[in-house]
C-alpha cells in the first residue's frame, strides 16, 4: 500500500497531553463515525473536552492500545494521525503488542510492515567505510 498524504483534517489523531497522558480526538461531523470502535477499545470520553482518555493509566498499556486501535481504525476506513514522539514510542515499545501490528499501525501497509517488524528486531549493521547509517 502506498503511502498517503492527508490533505485534510485526519477522523482520528492521537497525542500525548501532559496531564492526562496518552488522547484521541476525533474530527467532528464524519460520516463513517469512529466513535464504536474507540468505546469496543476502552479508550474513555471525557465530554468536557471532547477527547478520549487511553483505556489505561499505564504508559505501556496506552501505547498498545494506540497499536492496536489505529489499526481497527484504519480498517473501519477512517484516517489516523499520531504526534510524532507518540509514533516513536509505540514503535520503539519492547513488550506487549507484537512488532508487526505496531508498524502496520504507524506505517500503514503490510509490505512496509514486514520491513519495519525486521528493522526493529535486528541490530543495526556496521557502516560500509565512507557511508554513514541513518536510523
Amino acid at each position: 500500500m502506498p503511502t498517503e498524504f492527508i490533505t485534510h483534517s485526519p477522523d482520528v489523531a492521537f497525542g500525548e497531553h501532559p496531564d492526562l497522558g496518552i488522547v484521541a480526538a476525533i474530527t467532528d461531523g464524519l460520516p463513517n463515525n469512529p466513535t464504536p470502535i474507540l468505546d469496543r477499545a476502552g479508550w474513555r470520553h471525557l465530554p468536557v473536552l471532547d477527547i478520549y482518555l487511553a483505556p489505561t493509566d499505564r504508559r505501556d498499556d496506552a501505547l498498545d492500545a494506540v497499536a492496536v486501535t489505529t489499526v481497527q481504525l484504519r480498517r473501519h476506513g477512517c484516517t489516523v494521525a499520531v504526534q510524532p514522539e507518540l509514533a516513536g514510542a509505540v514503535l520503539t515499545r519492547g513488550t506487549g503488542t507484537p512488532g508487526p501490528v505496531r508498524a502496520l499501525a504507524l506505517a500503514g501497509g503490510p509490505a512496509r510492515t514486514a520491513r519495519l517488524a525486521d528493522h526493529l528486531s535486528t541490530p543495526p549493521a556496521a557502516p560500509a567505510s565512507g557511508t554513514a547509517r541513518i536510523r
